[in-house]
C-alpha cells in the first residue's frame, strides 16, 4: 500500500539509449539519488531493436531517490520498457503488463515524486516514440503539487488509520483471518 506510478514506453532509436543513460545518470548526480548501470548493457545487440526472444538481457539504467522503489529506465531487445521483475514473473510478452512498470514513491514523499515524474516528462518527449504514466497522485495529468501533497497525505492519513486500527482492534478468539481482514476493512470504510 502507497502511492505510485505506472509507466510504460518505447524508446524511439536504438542510438538513443546510451544519451538517456546519460541524462539519467547528471540527473540522479545532481539530486543525489542511486542509480545502477552496472547490471544492465549499455547498447543494443548491433546497434538496432530487433524482436525480442524471451532472454533475460535488459538495457539502460535504474535510478531511485532515497526512500523510493526504482525507477527503471530498462528495455528488452524490441525497445519496450520492461522491469527486471517483470522478467522474472511474467512469461509471455504478448501480455501487456509484461511491459509495464510500477513505482511506488509513498515514503520519498511529494517533492520527490513531483521531481521523478517532471524528469520523466522531459525524457519521454526526448527519447520515447510511445509513453504512458498512469499516477496515483495526479502530477503527471495536472502537474498541481498541491492536489498531489492531498493525495500524499490522504493516502497516509488511510495507512495511519489502518495501523492504529490493528493494533487497538484485535483478532477475535475463533475468528478467521479472512473474517478479520473483512470486519477491520467495513470499520475503516465507516471511518472514512
Amino acid at each position: 500500500m502507497g502511492l505510485s506510478f505506472h509507466y510504460k514506453g518505447q524508446i524511439k532509436e536504438a542510438k538513443m539509449l546510451a544519451p538517456l543513460v546519460t541524462d539519467v545518470i547528471d540527473f540522479a548526480k545532481a539530486h543525489s539519488f542511486d542509480y545502477q548501470t552496472d547490471v544492465f548493457e549499455q547498447a543494443f545487440p548491433e546497434g538496432e531493436l530487433t524482436d525480442y526472444l524471451g532472454d533475460d538481457q535488459l538495457y539502460g539504467i535504474a535510478f531511485s531517490p532515497k526512500e523510493c522503489e526504482p525507477i527503471y529506465l530498462t528495455f528488452v531487445r524490441n525497445g519496450r520498457l520492461c522491469s527486471p521483475i517483470q522478467l522474472v514473473i511474467q512469461t509471455s510478452p504478448e501480455d501487456d503488463f509484461f511491459y509495464l512498470i510500477s513505482t511506488k514513491t509513498q515514503y520519498a514523499g511529494a517533492e520527490a515524486h513531483a521531481l521523478v515524474i517532471d524528469f520523466l516528462r522531459y525524457l519521454s518527449e526526448k527519447y520515447f516514440s510511445e509513453f504512458e504514466l498512469q499516477d496515483e497522485g495526479k502530477y503527471w495529468e495536472t502537474q498541481d503539487k498541491n492536489l498531489l501533497i492531498a493525495e500524499f497525505d490522504k493516502l497516509q492519513r488511510s495507512i495511519d488509520r489502518l495501523s492504529a486500527m490493528t493494533e487497538m482492534m484485535p483478532r477475535k478468539e475463533g475468528e478467521s483471518l479472512e473474517d478479520f481482514i473483512k470486519r477491520m476493512a467495513e470499520e475503516t470504510r465507516k471511518k472514512l
